[in-house]
């Protein structure tokens, strides 16, 4: 009929007595009709009274309840407590834990008796409308006001607002049972409203909830728990080893569908464990259908998403009565559509009821998209309805509000409260174009399937559920075929945040009408969330939260709503400050902020002492580390690395690792947050959101600013930085996805990964620190054993195998203990006589372990393996010869002609078959041996000695890896294509350095004559060249993503080589320079300009 949107039943007990409520949300239409609600109400109670207690029903409720009771996830510790100090205030001890459950005992006169109550003498009526009308038949002689809420309201009896006749009328209904009377009288009233129904009008009792299990097999209920893998001789267990079985082992990936054809892009991918850490008969199976954008498609318009969240609620209504009965018996399930999402089902229940939920509700999907009038326009109308009034009420907090705003500037598919009403009011938004959403926006692009199935169910079953999804999702026809535009798009696994490149603030009215409160939000976006990050800025987050609540809440007093902390959007992490309250306006409050930034965190961080930081240490562990009570709980832990494709499984134990370790101190956190908050140069990513409680006032004068950051003994610079951020601040009147495309044409968007693991850099440091804490524990008993080692070993080293030599020194090198110089010359000479009898392998691990104790082998040492290896350079891997020359500059030992050509014509032969990053390591060490050959240092200025001119010309006329570096430069250009921008960057500097040096090289050591000179600067720049021509496309492909200092570098590269960058290239680099130009140090600018000058001799056209 359209009158009400839902109805909900509800119950309070206390020692007054019970009180029964019927709440109905009622619709516009609903709302003008008050007496038709009640008349349909009360047709629906008559006909429960006089048609009786129906047992079937009776007991089915029962063992729902039961089953619920039995099998319900457990609350927290907290609430626990609470239930039960409220429960023993009105039960029996003997019932404490039932008594709100469990039917015991079936009751129908009981029920009979409670249903009579429900009478109209017994009732009263409450109409809330926040745009009612005081003309009546609601007047009263005069409104009343609700002391300390505020609110005006009348009172009147009920005959006042319906007629006495209806309430006579229903009355009737409760003690006569005359259904054709009430069949008669609702069809009157219904005519008379105008309203045209679809089905039956006079309501009917439900049935008996069929298809509930009454034998649950729990085989499958409990996971089998992960070992818990102790370290060795800990007495304790680490916390990233607890944390590595709190949510038992990780799905494992299911081959469902083999080679067998499927209608989408890819073969599904799913994931199943059986049983649950926590207690459940149950089982859960999620389930995602998303399809492949174009990469360049960032932004869904307002029109794409109100016609899919139309789409969503019309899908909801009509299933909703169509799965009452199956969700009674124990089941549930969800629905969620979105642009870039796709289609997302979730199914929760009891197995042997689950493949009939999932049938039924693929089969309404299926006949929803496939009938598009299957929507009454009547109820497309009510729920636009409902939708524009959520839309224009503003029923929460002004902060939450504010929050938003702060999101629409840098998430991308968010969309201004404005521009949806535009979308949902404008003629594109019909009936039609909404029924069609999902087909035309979604299922007709290609799709990608991923699944988990977790719980009481064998692997076999898991899988023909899943198999029944995927195969009874029936896709649209006539549209792109599944295997269409593949190659250009992808998944988005994440949503795209907008890269700032300078402050923004906006500056508006208080949303709320008639608010008081002025709202200032302060956040600091960090950037791409790493584990190191998230570790640092967590633990900043809470103490920032200490400081500013005890400042701005307890010593100021600047508002009822103080928070600050940590957070991330998508995947980017930021830290925020938040104060709603009416004691100062939003632009003192912003200052106020400041000052906790710049003076009282910095005096908070420097004061903070070891205790402290492990309790901050702590309650970030205690978080990680916290069992999951709910079976929910395990779902979401698993579902979100299931969704990346299996990755992150294992994220929390890389944080704890960290967290716990000894690099997370003061002074990191220190730096961490003056990077942050108070960076030496360029400007803070800060987004500023400011409400006003009445209107906007112009923004704050700088003398004034100045002003009042120095009674506040904020420092000279830290003023400097706060004032010219503010002469380059962007400045907005509203939040909308229009403001948010103008900052994203400025600084493009934020790489879109997700960091699993640590960085490579914090992995060797826990390393380190690992044998750190190894060594010093075993020092003390290491002393004596070592020096009688070492002393038996000087005696018996001719008897000892040359494998055994090795690991001797080897061990010496892990210990970090030196041998005595009689030892150590032993065991070189011992080295020298065997060294044909070594591998390449063990030759180098000799090196190492000199290396290692610092240390350098005597010259007949290093010929004998510099033999050795020769002879062995034919079979050698890249990273052996890498680590070769890196081990000779490391010990300052020249390579040999012989082992230098040898190495040179191996690294010709392998080099096209290097990736990107063995040929950058390659490079680099090649650039140390010309280094070390020409006689330079690693900055490259002059050592001590210098080679005269014919030293030279015989030098250059056999360039140490001439042969492979021009191999190198060509495995390099047929890589171009395919290189990250990390390795385009890493390759090109690699090159760049070699040209650098070589033409320094050049300068001071070669020919007098000119024309030689300019001949050998030429010769060795055609190699940079050649590379250059294939980096140039791809540079133009990836330089959005390019951090500011490697831009300067490149333009270095292209002068460096006197070669001007293609047309489209410099062009992607210019702009990208123009995003960033903000973030640029003083050193990049003055490289900029340098490489500039010489582009522009080059090629006026075109650098200009």
């Amino acid at each position: 009929l359209g009158l009400a949107t839902s109805m909900s039943v509800e119950q309070d007990m206390t020692s007054a007595g019970t009180s029964l409520y019927m709440i109905i949300r009622l619709t516009h239409l609903g709302r003008n009709s008050l007496q038709l609600v009640l008349e349909l109400l009360y047709a629906y109670l008559s006909r429960l009274v006089h048609e009786g207690v129906n047992l079937e029903l009776y007991k089915s409720l029962a063992l729902v309840n039961r089953l619920e009771w039995d099998w319900s996830e457990p609350e927290g510790p907290a609430a626990t407590v609470e239930d039960f100090a409220e429960r023993m205030t009105r039960l029996p001890h003997s019932h404490l834990l039932s008594g709100d459950s469990l039917i015991w005992f079936k009751k129908p006169k009981l029920v009979e008796h409670i249903l009579k109550k429900l009478s109209p003498d017994n009732m009263n009526v409450a109409l809330v409308d926040d745009n009612i009308d005081s003309s009546a038949p609601y007047e009263a002689d005069e409104a009343q006001t609700l002391p300390h809420w505020g609110v005006n309201f009348t009172v009147m009896n009920l005959s006042e607002a319906v007629s006495l006749e209806a309430l006579e009328r229903w009355q009737g209904w409760m003690t006569e049972d005359n259904r054709s009377l009430v069949e008669d009288t609702l069809a009157d009233s219904v005519e008379d409203a105008d309203i045209k129904p679809v089905g039956v009008i006079y309501p009917k009792p439900p049935k008996a909830i069929g298809g509930l299990p009454k034998d649950i097999t729990l085989a499958h209920m409990h996971v089998k728990p992960v070992a818990l893998a102790t370290s060795a001789n800990a007495s304790t267990p680490k916390s990233w080893e607890v944390a590595a079985t709190l949510f038992g082992p990780s799905p494992q990936p299911l081959d469902l569908f083999g080679s067998n054809a499927t209608p989408f892009a890819a073969p599904p991918k799913v994931w199943y464990r059986s049983g649950w850490i926590t207690q459940s008969p149950k089982v859960t199976v999620c389930v995602v259908f998303r399809p492949m954008r174009s990469r360049h498609s960032i932004e869904a318009t307002a029109l794409e998403n109100m016609q899919l969240t139309l789409y969503q609620r019309l899908l909801g209504e009509e299933m909703v009565p169509k799965m009452v009965d199956l969700t009674m018996a124990g089941v549930s399930y969800s629905i969620n559509v979105g642009y870039f999402s796709g289609l997302s089902l979730t199914f929760t229940g009891f197995g042997h009821v689950l493949p009939r939920l999932v049938q039924t509700t693929m089969d309404e999907i299926n006949r929803f998209n496939s009938n598009y009038n299957i929507t009454t326009k009547s109820r497309y109308n009510r729920v636009t309805e409902e939708i524009e009034k959520d839309l224009t009420a503003f029923n929460s907090m002004p902060v939450h509000y504010a929050l938003s705003d702060r999101s629409m500037f840098i998430m991308s598919g968010m969309h201004s409260r404005t521009e949806m009403l535009d979308a949902l009011s404008g003629d594109a938004t019909n009936l039609k174009s909404v029924s069609r959403s999902a087909s035309d926006l979604v299922f007709s692009e290609p799709l990608v399937m991923t699944a988990l199935a977790m719980g009481n169910f064998a692997e076999e079953t898991a899988g023909s559920i899943v198999k029944s999804i995927a195969d009874g999702l029936q896709l649209p026809t006539g549209k792109s075929s599944p295997k269409a535009s593949i190659l250009h798009g992808e998944v988005h696994h994440v949503t795209p945040v907008v890269r700032l490149t300078k402050p923004i603030e906006l500056r508006m009215v208080n949303p709320r009408p008639g608010d008081p409160n002025d709202v200032t939000v302060v956040s600091l976006i960090n950037g791409v969330e790493t584990i190191e990050s998230q570790v640092l800025l967590g633990i900043l987050g809470q103490i920032l939260h200490t400081v500013t609540y005890n400042e701005l809440r307890t010593n100021r007093q600047l508002g009822y709503v103080v928070e600050a902390g940590y957070g991330r959007l998508s995947n980017v992490d930021y830290l925020s400050a938040i104060v709603q309250g009416t004691a100062l306006g939003a632009d003192k409050v912003e200052e106020a902020i400041e000052v906790v930034f710049s003076k009282f965190m910095v005096k908070r961080l420097e004061k903070l002492t070891d205790e402290e930081l492990m309790s901050y240490k702590d309650a970030m562990t205690d978080s990680l580390v916290e069992p999951p009570v709910q079976r929910s709980s395990e779902v979401g832990h698993f579902w979100e690395p299931v969704q990346l494709g299996g990755k992150c499984f294992h994220r929390d134990e890389a944080v704890l690792r960290y967290l716990n370790s000894t690099l997370v101190s003061r002074a990191k956190l220190l730096q961490v947050w003056k990077d942050l908050a108070m960076p030496s140069y360029g400007h803070r990513r800060k987004i500023t959101v400011k409400y006003f409680n009445k209107k906007v006032p112009p923004q704050p004068d700088d003398m004034d600013v100045k002003r009042s950051m120095s009674k506040e003994g904020i420092p000279a610079e830290d003023i400097y930085r706060l004032v010219s951020e503010r002469s380059v601040s962007s400045v907005f009147r509203k939040a909308d996805s229009a403001a948010r495309l103008k900052l994203a044409e400025e600084g493009g968007y934020y790489p879109l990964n997700i960091h699993c693991h640590l960085s490579q850099e914090t992995e060797h440091a826990l390393a380190l620190e690992a044998l750190q804490k190894k060594a010093s524990a075993q020092e003390a008993l290491a002393e004596p054993l070592l020096a009688a080692l070492g002393k038996r070993a000087v005696e018996v080293v001719e008897a000892m195998e040359a494998e055994d030599v090795v690991t001797m020194l080897k061990s010496y090198a892990m210990l970090g203990k030196k041998p005595d110089s009689v030892l150590l010359n032993v065991l070189g000479d011992r080295v020298k006589d065997s060294a044909k009898e070594l591998s390449p392998e063990d030759l180098l691990e000799v090196l190492d372990a000199f290396m290692q104790l610092r240390s350098k082998p005597q010259d007949d040492v290093f010929d004998a393996i510099g033999e050795s290896i020769r002879k062995a350079a034919p079979r050698m891997d890249v990273g052996n010869i890498t680590t070769v020359i890196n081990e000779y500059l490391i010990l300052e030992h020249s390579l040999d002609d012989g082992l230098q050509v040898a190495l040179d014509r191996r690294v010709h032969r392998i080099a096209p078959y290097l990736s990107a990053a063995q040929l950058n390591a390659l490079v680099l060490s090649y650039i140390g041996l010309w280094r070390s050959r020409l006689g330079l240092n690693s900055d490259g200025t002059q050592q001590h000695h210098r080679l005269s001119p014919s030293a030279y010309s015989a030098l250059l006329e056999d360039v140490p890896g001439r042969l492979a570096l021009a191999s190198l430069c060509q495995r390099a250009s047929a890589l171009a294509p395919k290189m990250s921008a990390v390795e385009v960057v890493a390759v090109l500097q690699a090159f760049k350095t070699f040209w650098t040096m070589a033409e320094e090289a050049v300068q001071r050591h070669g020919s007098s004559n000119d024309e030689v000179k300019l001949k050998e600067m030429q010769r060795m720049q055609s190699l940079g060249q050649t590379l250059l021509g294939a980096l140039g496309d791809r540079l133009g492909s990836v330089a959005m993503e390019l951090p500011p200092a490697d831009l300067a570098m490149i333009l270095e590269a292209y002068a460096a080589f006197g070669q001007a960058p293609p047309p489209y290239t410099l062009k992607v680099l210019v702009q990208r320079l123009q995003n960033v130009v903000a973030e640029l140090s003083a050193d990049d600018v003055a490289r900029t300009f340098a490489a500039y000058s010489k582009l522009k001799a080059l090629s006026p056209a075109e650098s200009s």
